[in-house]
């Protein structure tokens, strides 16, 4: 199992942290920088030493384990809902089933879809979630992108798994009609520029993941941009410092 230190830094720091981090072990580095100011991603072969770095370096940072697909690269994953059972071949797009956020989308899914729902997946990558949904009994799944490349590895996956969902690389802004659920795994970063189009496409329930735990009331307020009535946190869990909330 690979181990994951996500940790915050003071803009202008990251250079020199990074390079401690390899100092200290990591296998990997990734950056997210956004208006909470700099965070790095970084991944250790054990829990002791994700641990060891964060309390060596004395920053604000949580650790959890992730799958170590995430680190080795593309391939094949099996992915559980409840009592069903799928496969996912991610290619190049995000979404084996193995991240923490997309394992809270999976469960918020399970609980919430019904047969007869109408669901949109904003945001598809591999096409799990629209999978997901097909599979626990919406009647309708949507699954947008803007990577043309992501479209057609969730086709090759709904094909694999025989499911009907309707793929494109429409704009969300472009889209005129309303779903029962949508849900939006993605970065906050990622979700505010395009977070009233989803709002406004939900006549329902809104699942939204990808946001670190300290960034969850910033992803509900962007979820409920000024003239559309507002939508409350029906419920929120945290997975290993990622937060996955449902807004009704």
């Amino acid at each position: 199992m690979s181990w994951l230190a996500t940790i915050r830094v003071q803009r202008g720091s990251e250079d020199v942290l990074s390079s401690r981090l390899w100092d200290l072990g990591s296998t990997g580095i990734a950056e997210l920088a956004d208006g909470d100011g700099p965070t790095l991603l970084a991944g250790f072969e054990t829990e002791q030493a994700a641990r060891g770095a964060v309390a060596t370096l004395g920053l604000p940072g949580i650790v959890g384990p992730v799958n170590p697909n995430a680190w080795s690269g593309p391939g094949p994953a099996t992915v559980n809902v409840g009592s069903l059972q799928f496969t996912i071949d991610p290619e190049q797009s995000f979404g084996d089933g193995g991240h923490q956020s997309t394992r809270l989308c999976l469960d918020y899914l399970e609980q919430l879809v019904k047969p007869g729902m109408s669901v949109l997946d904003a945001g598809t990558g591999s096409g799990i979630l629209a999978i997901a949904a097909a599979k626990l009994g919406a009647d309708r799944v949507v699954g947008i992108d803007c990577d043309d490349a992501a479209i057609e590895t969730a086709r090759q996956n709904a094909a694999a798994n025989s499911v009907a969902i309707e793929l494109s690389s429409t704009d969300i802004s472009a889209l005129s009609e309303t779903f029962d659920l949508v849900v939006v795994n993605m970065l906050v970063m990622d979700l505010e520029p395009i977070a009233g189009h989803v709002r406004r496409a939900a006549n329902g329930s809104v699942i939204v993941a990808g946001c670190l735990s300290w960034q969850s009331g910033r992803a509900a307020a962007a979820l409920n941009p000024a003239g559309v009535a507002a939508l409350e946190i029906r419920h929120q869990r945290e997975l290993d410092g990622w937060a996955g909330l449902v807004l009704g």
